[in-house]
């Protein structure tokens, strides 16, 4: 009988979006000419965001009977592996709940606060880039 495994995820598999935000700061901060490297900066940017709302690993956070849900999850957008749960935080996040309780889910914990600021982040240096791109040179 062959023993399936699941193989343990390494750490650059995991965290790739966190390197990635780093990687953008550098650029942004260490180049002068945006304007060239702006396409670069741009899907960097896209890249980050798409990380921070959808791979970022994380507590679930859902309300259950007993508080909290301590699943894992992946995403500020999505829940754990429980439906109720998944539809639960996109629309938490979308806004049908109070932007009170919205804003709590989103700095809980710090695994959740360095990826809502992260996220945060990432969306400006999109902006930004966009910006460089179509400035004067």
């Amino acid at each position: 009988m062959a023993e399936s495994k699941k193989k343990k995820k390494g750490f650059a598999e995991k965290y790739w979006g966190y390197v990635l935000l780093i990687g953008l700061m550098v650029a942004w901060w260490v180049v002068d000419d945006r304007g060239k490297l702006a396409p670069f900066l741009i899907l960097g940017s896209v890249l980050a965001i798409y990380y921070f709302l959808f791979r970022v690993p994380r507590p679930c956070g859902a309300q259950g009977r007993e508080g909290p849900c301590r699943n894992n999850a992946y995403g500020l957008m999505a829940g754990c592996q429980l439906q109720q749960h998944k539809r639960q935080n996109i629309f938490k996040q979308l806004g049908s709940e109070k932007l009170r309780r919205m804003n709590h889910g989103l700095w809980i914990s710090p695994k959740e606060v360095l990826a809502s600021i992260a996220g945060l982040t990432s969306l400006i240096s999109c902006i930004a880039a966009i910006v460089a791109l179509f400035l004067p040179k």
